[in-house]
């Protein structure tokens, strides 16, 4: 849209300014057909020397005006004026018509006792008994699980996904929500912007990245929770808790091995390994249990994460990055 927007210009340029409730504002700027640039304002540091990297010389100025007094939707706007030389007054921005935007339904996978989530395969006692339950039986647990997940991503409190949880207590099967999918593709676009950090330094297993991905993986879990099938709901939801929990890292675990293979990074030890297990053996005792509640084995887990320990644990992996101590981590490509 925007290149062709650009080549459509007298001027031949043309630039978006685009914001959402998550607090993502993107800029993105064109010239005859092809895309000059593109930047998320809202994860700018202003004091970063390289802050605006790729921009044109003028609005790499306007990035640096940008701070906490400063709204980036408003920085974004003047981009747009200062780039194509059109003027966004108060006028532009009340104008046009509101649309309410109607999600797509959520593509969930039909899990099966022939189609298993790649990770709850290396559990098959626990496989075995969710076969087994009844489909009352196997919607609780699917509402259990995605519980331990959110809780093991620390995603509780967010907005959209209590509203889910809350459901969990009045429908049998809980609806999806708007929100959940906005919450996803920022996670996602996260996990691109550490991922694409990881390629161009070549040093790999942030522990940031780690988190993003417990994220991700609660998410998973509340977007499968609304499946109308209870068995895939059970498996997908199990399968969500068992990997958000092993993605509960303060600290890196893997060495790089080079051999006929090629480099890859192989797990040495896995930090994680107690609290993995002991979220598998709730969610296996759940399995087995007749009883009304599970409160006893739900009980028994770690306590998740705080944010004050994921914080310190992100700028200890950073200054350790910084002074090299990964280097063992690094795949040069040659």
């Amino acid at each position: 849209m925007i290149r062709a927007a650009s080549k459509a210009s007298a001027a031949g340029k043309a630039a978006s300014a685009f914001w959402n409730v998550n607090g993502m504002v993107i800029f993105v700027c064109a010239r005859k057909g092809k895309v000059v640039a593109s930047i998320n304002l809202s994860t700018i540091d202003p004091e970063d020397e390289d802050a605006g990297e790729g921009l044109p010389r003028a609005l790499k100025r306007l990035v640096r005006a940008s701070g906490d007094d400063v709204d980036p939707e408003a920085i974004a706007l003047a981009m747009v004026e200062e780039f194509t030389g059109i003027c966004v007054d108060p006028g532009v921005l009340g104008s046009g018509e509101i649309r309410e935007i109607t999600p797509l339904p959520d593509d969930l996978d039909p899990y099966d006792a022939d189609y298993l989530p790649s990770h709850l395969k290396d559990y098959p006692d626990l496989v075995d008994l969710l076969l087994a339950l009844d489909p009352e039986r196997q919607r609780v647990i699917s509402k259990a699980a995605t519980r331990i997940a959110v809780a093991e991503a620390g995603m509780s409190a967010e907005p959209s996904i209590a509203e889910v949880l809350d459901d969990f207590d009045r429908l049998a099967v809980p609806g999806s929500n708007p929100g959940v999918g906005l919450l996803d593709g920022a996670i996602a676009r996260r996990s691109d912007e550490l991922s694409l950090r990881e390629i161009d330094t070549g040093v790999y297993g942030c522990i940031e990245l780690y988190h993003v991905f417990q994220q991700a993986w609660a998410v998973n879990a509340i977007r499968q929770s609304t499946n109308t099938n209870p068995l895939s709901a059970a498996l997908a939801c199990c399968n969500s808790a068992i990997v958000a929990a092993s993605c509960a890292k303060l600290e890196r675990g893997e060495q790089l091995v080079e051999d006929e293979r090629g480099g890859r990074l192989v797990e040495t030890h896995d930090p994680t390994a107690a609290r993995t297990a002991a979220v598998v053996n709730a969610l296996t005792a759940m399995a087995r249990d007749d009883s009304p509640t599970w409160a006893q084995h739900l009980a028994g887990l770690p306590a998740p994460l705080t944010t004050a320990e994921r914080e310190r644990a992100i700028a200890d992996d950073r200054r350790r990055e910084a002074a090299g101590d990964f280097t063992e981590y690094k795949i040069v490509n040659d």
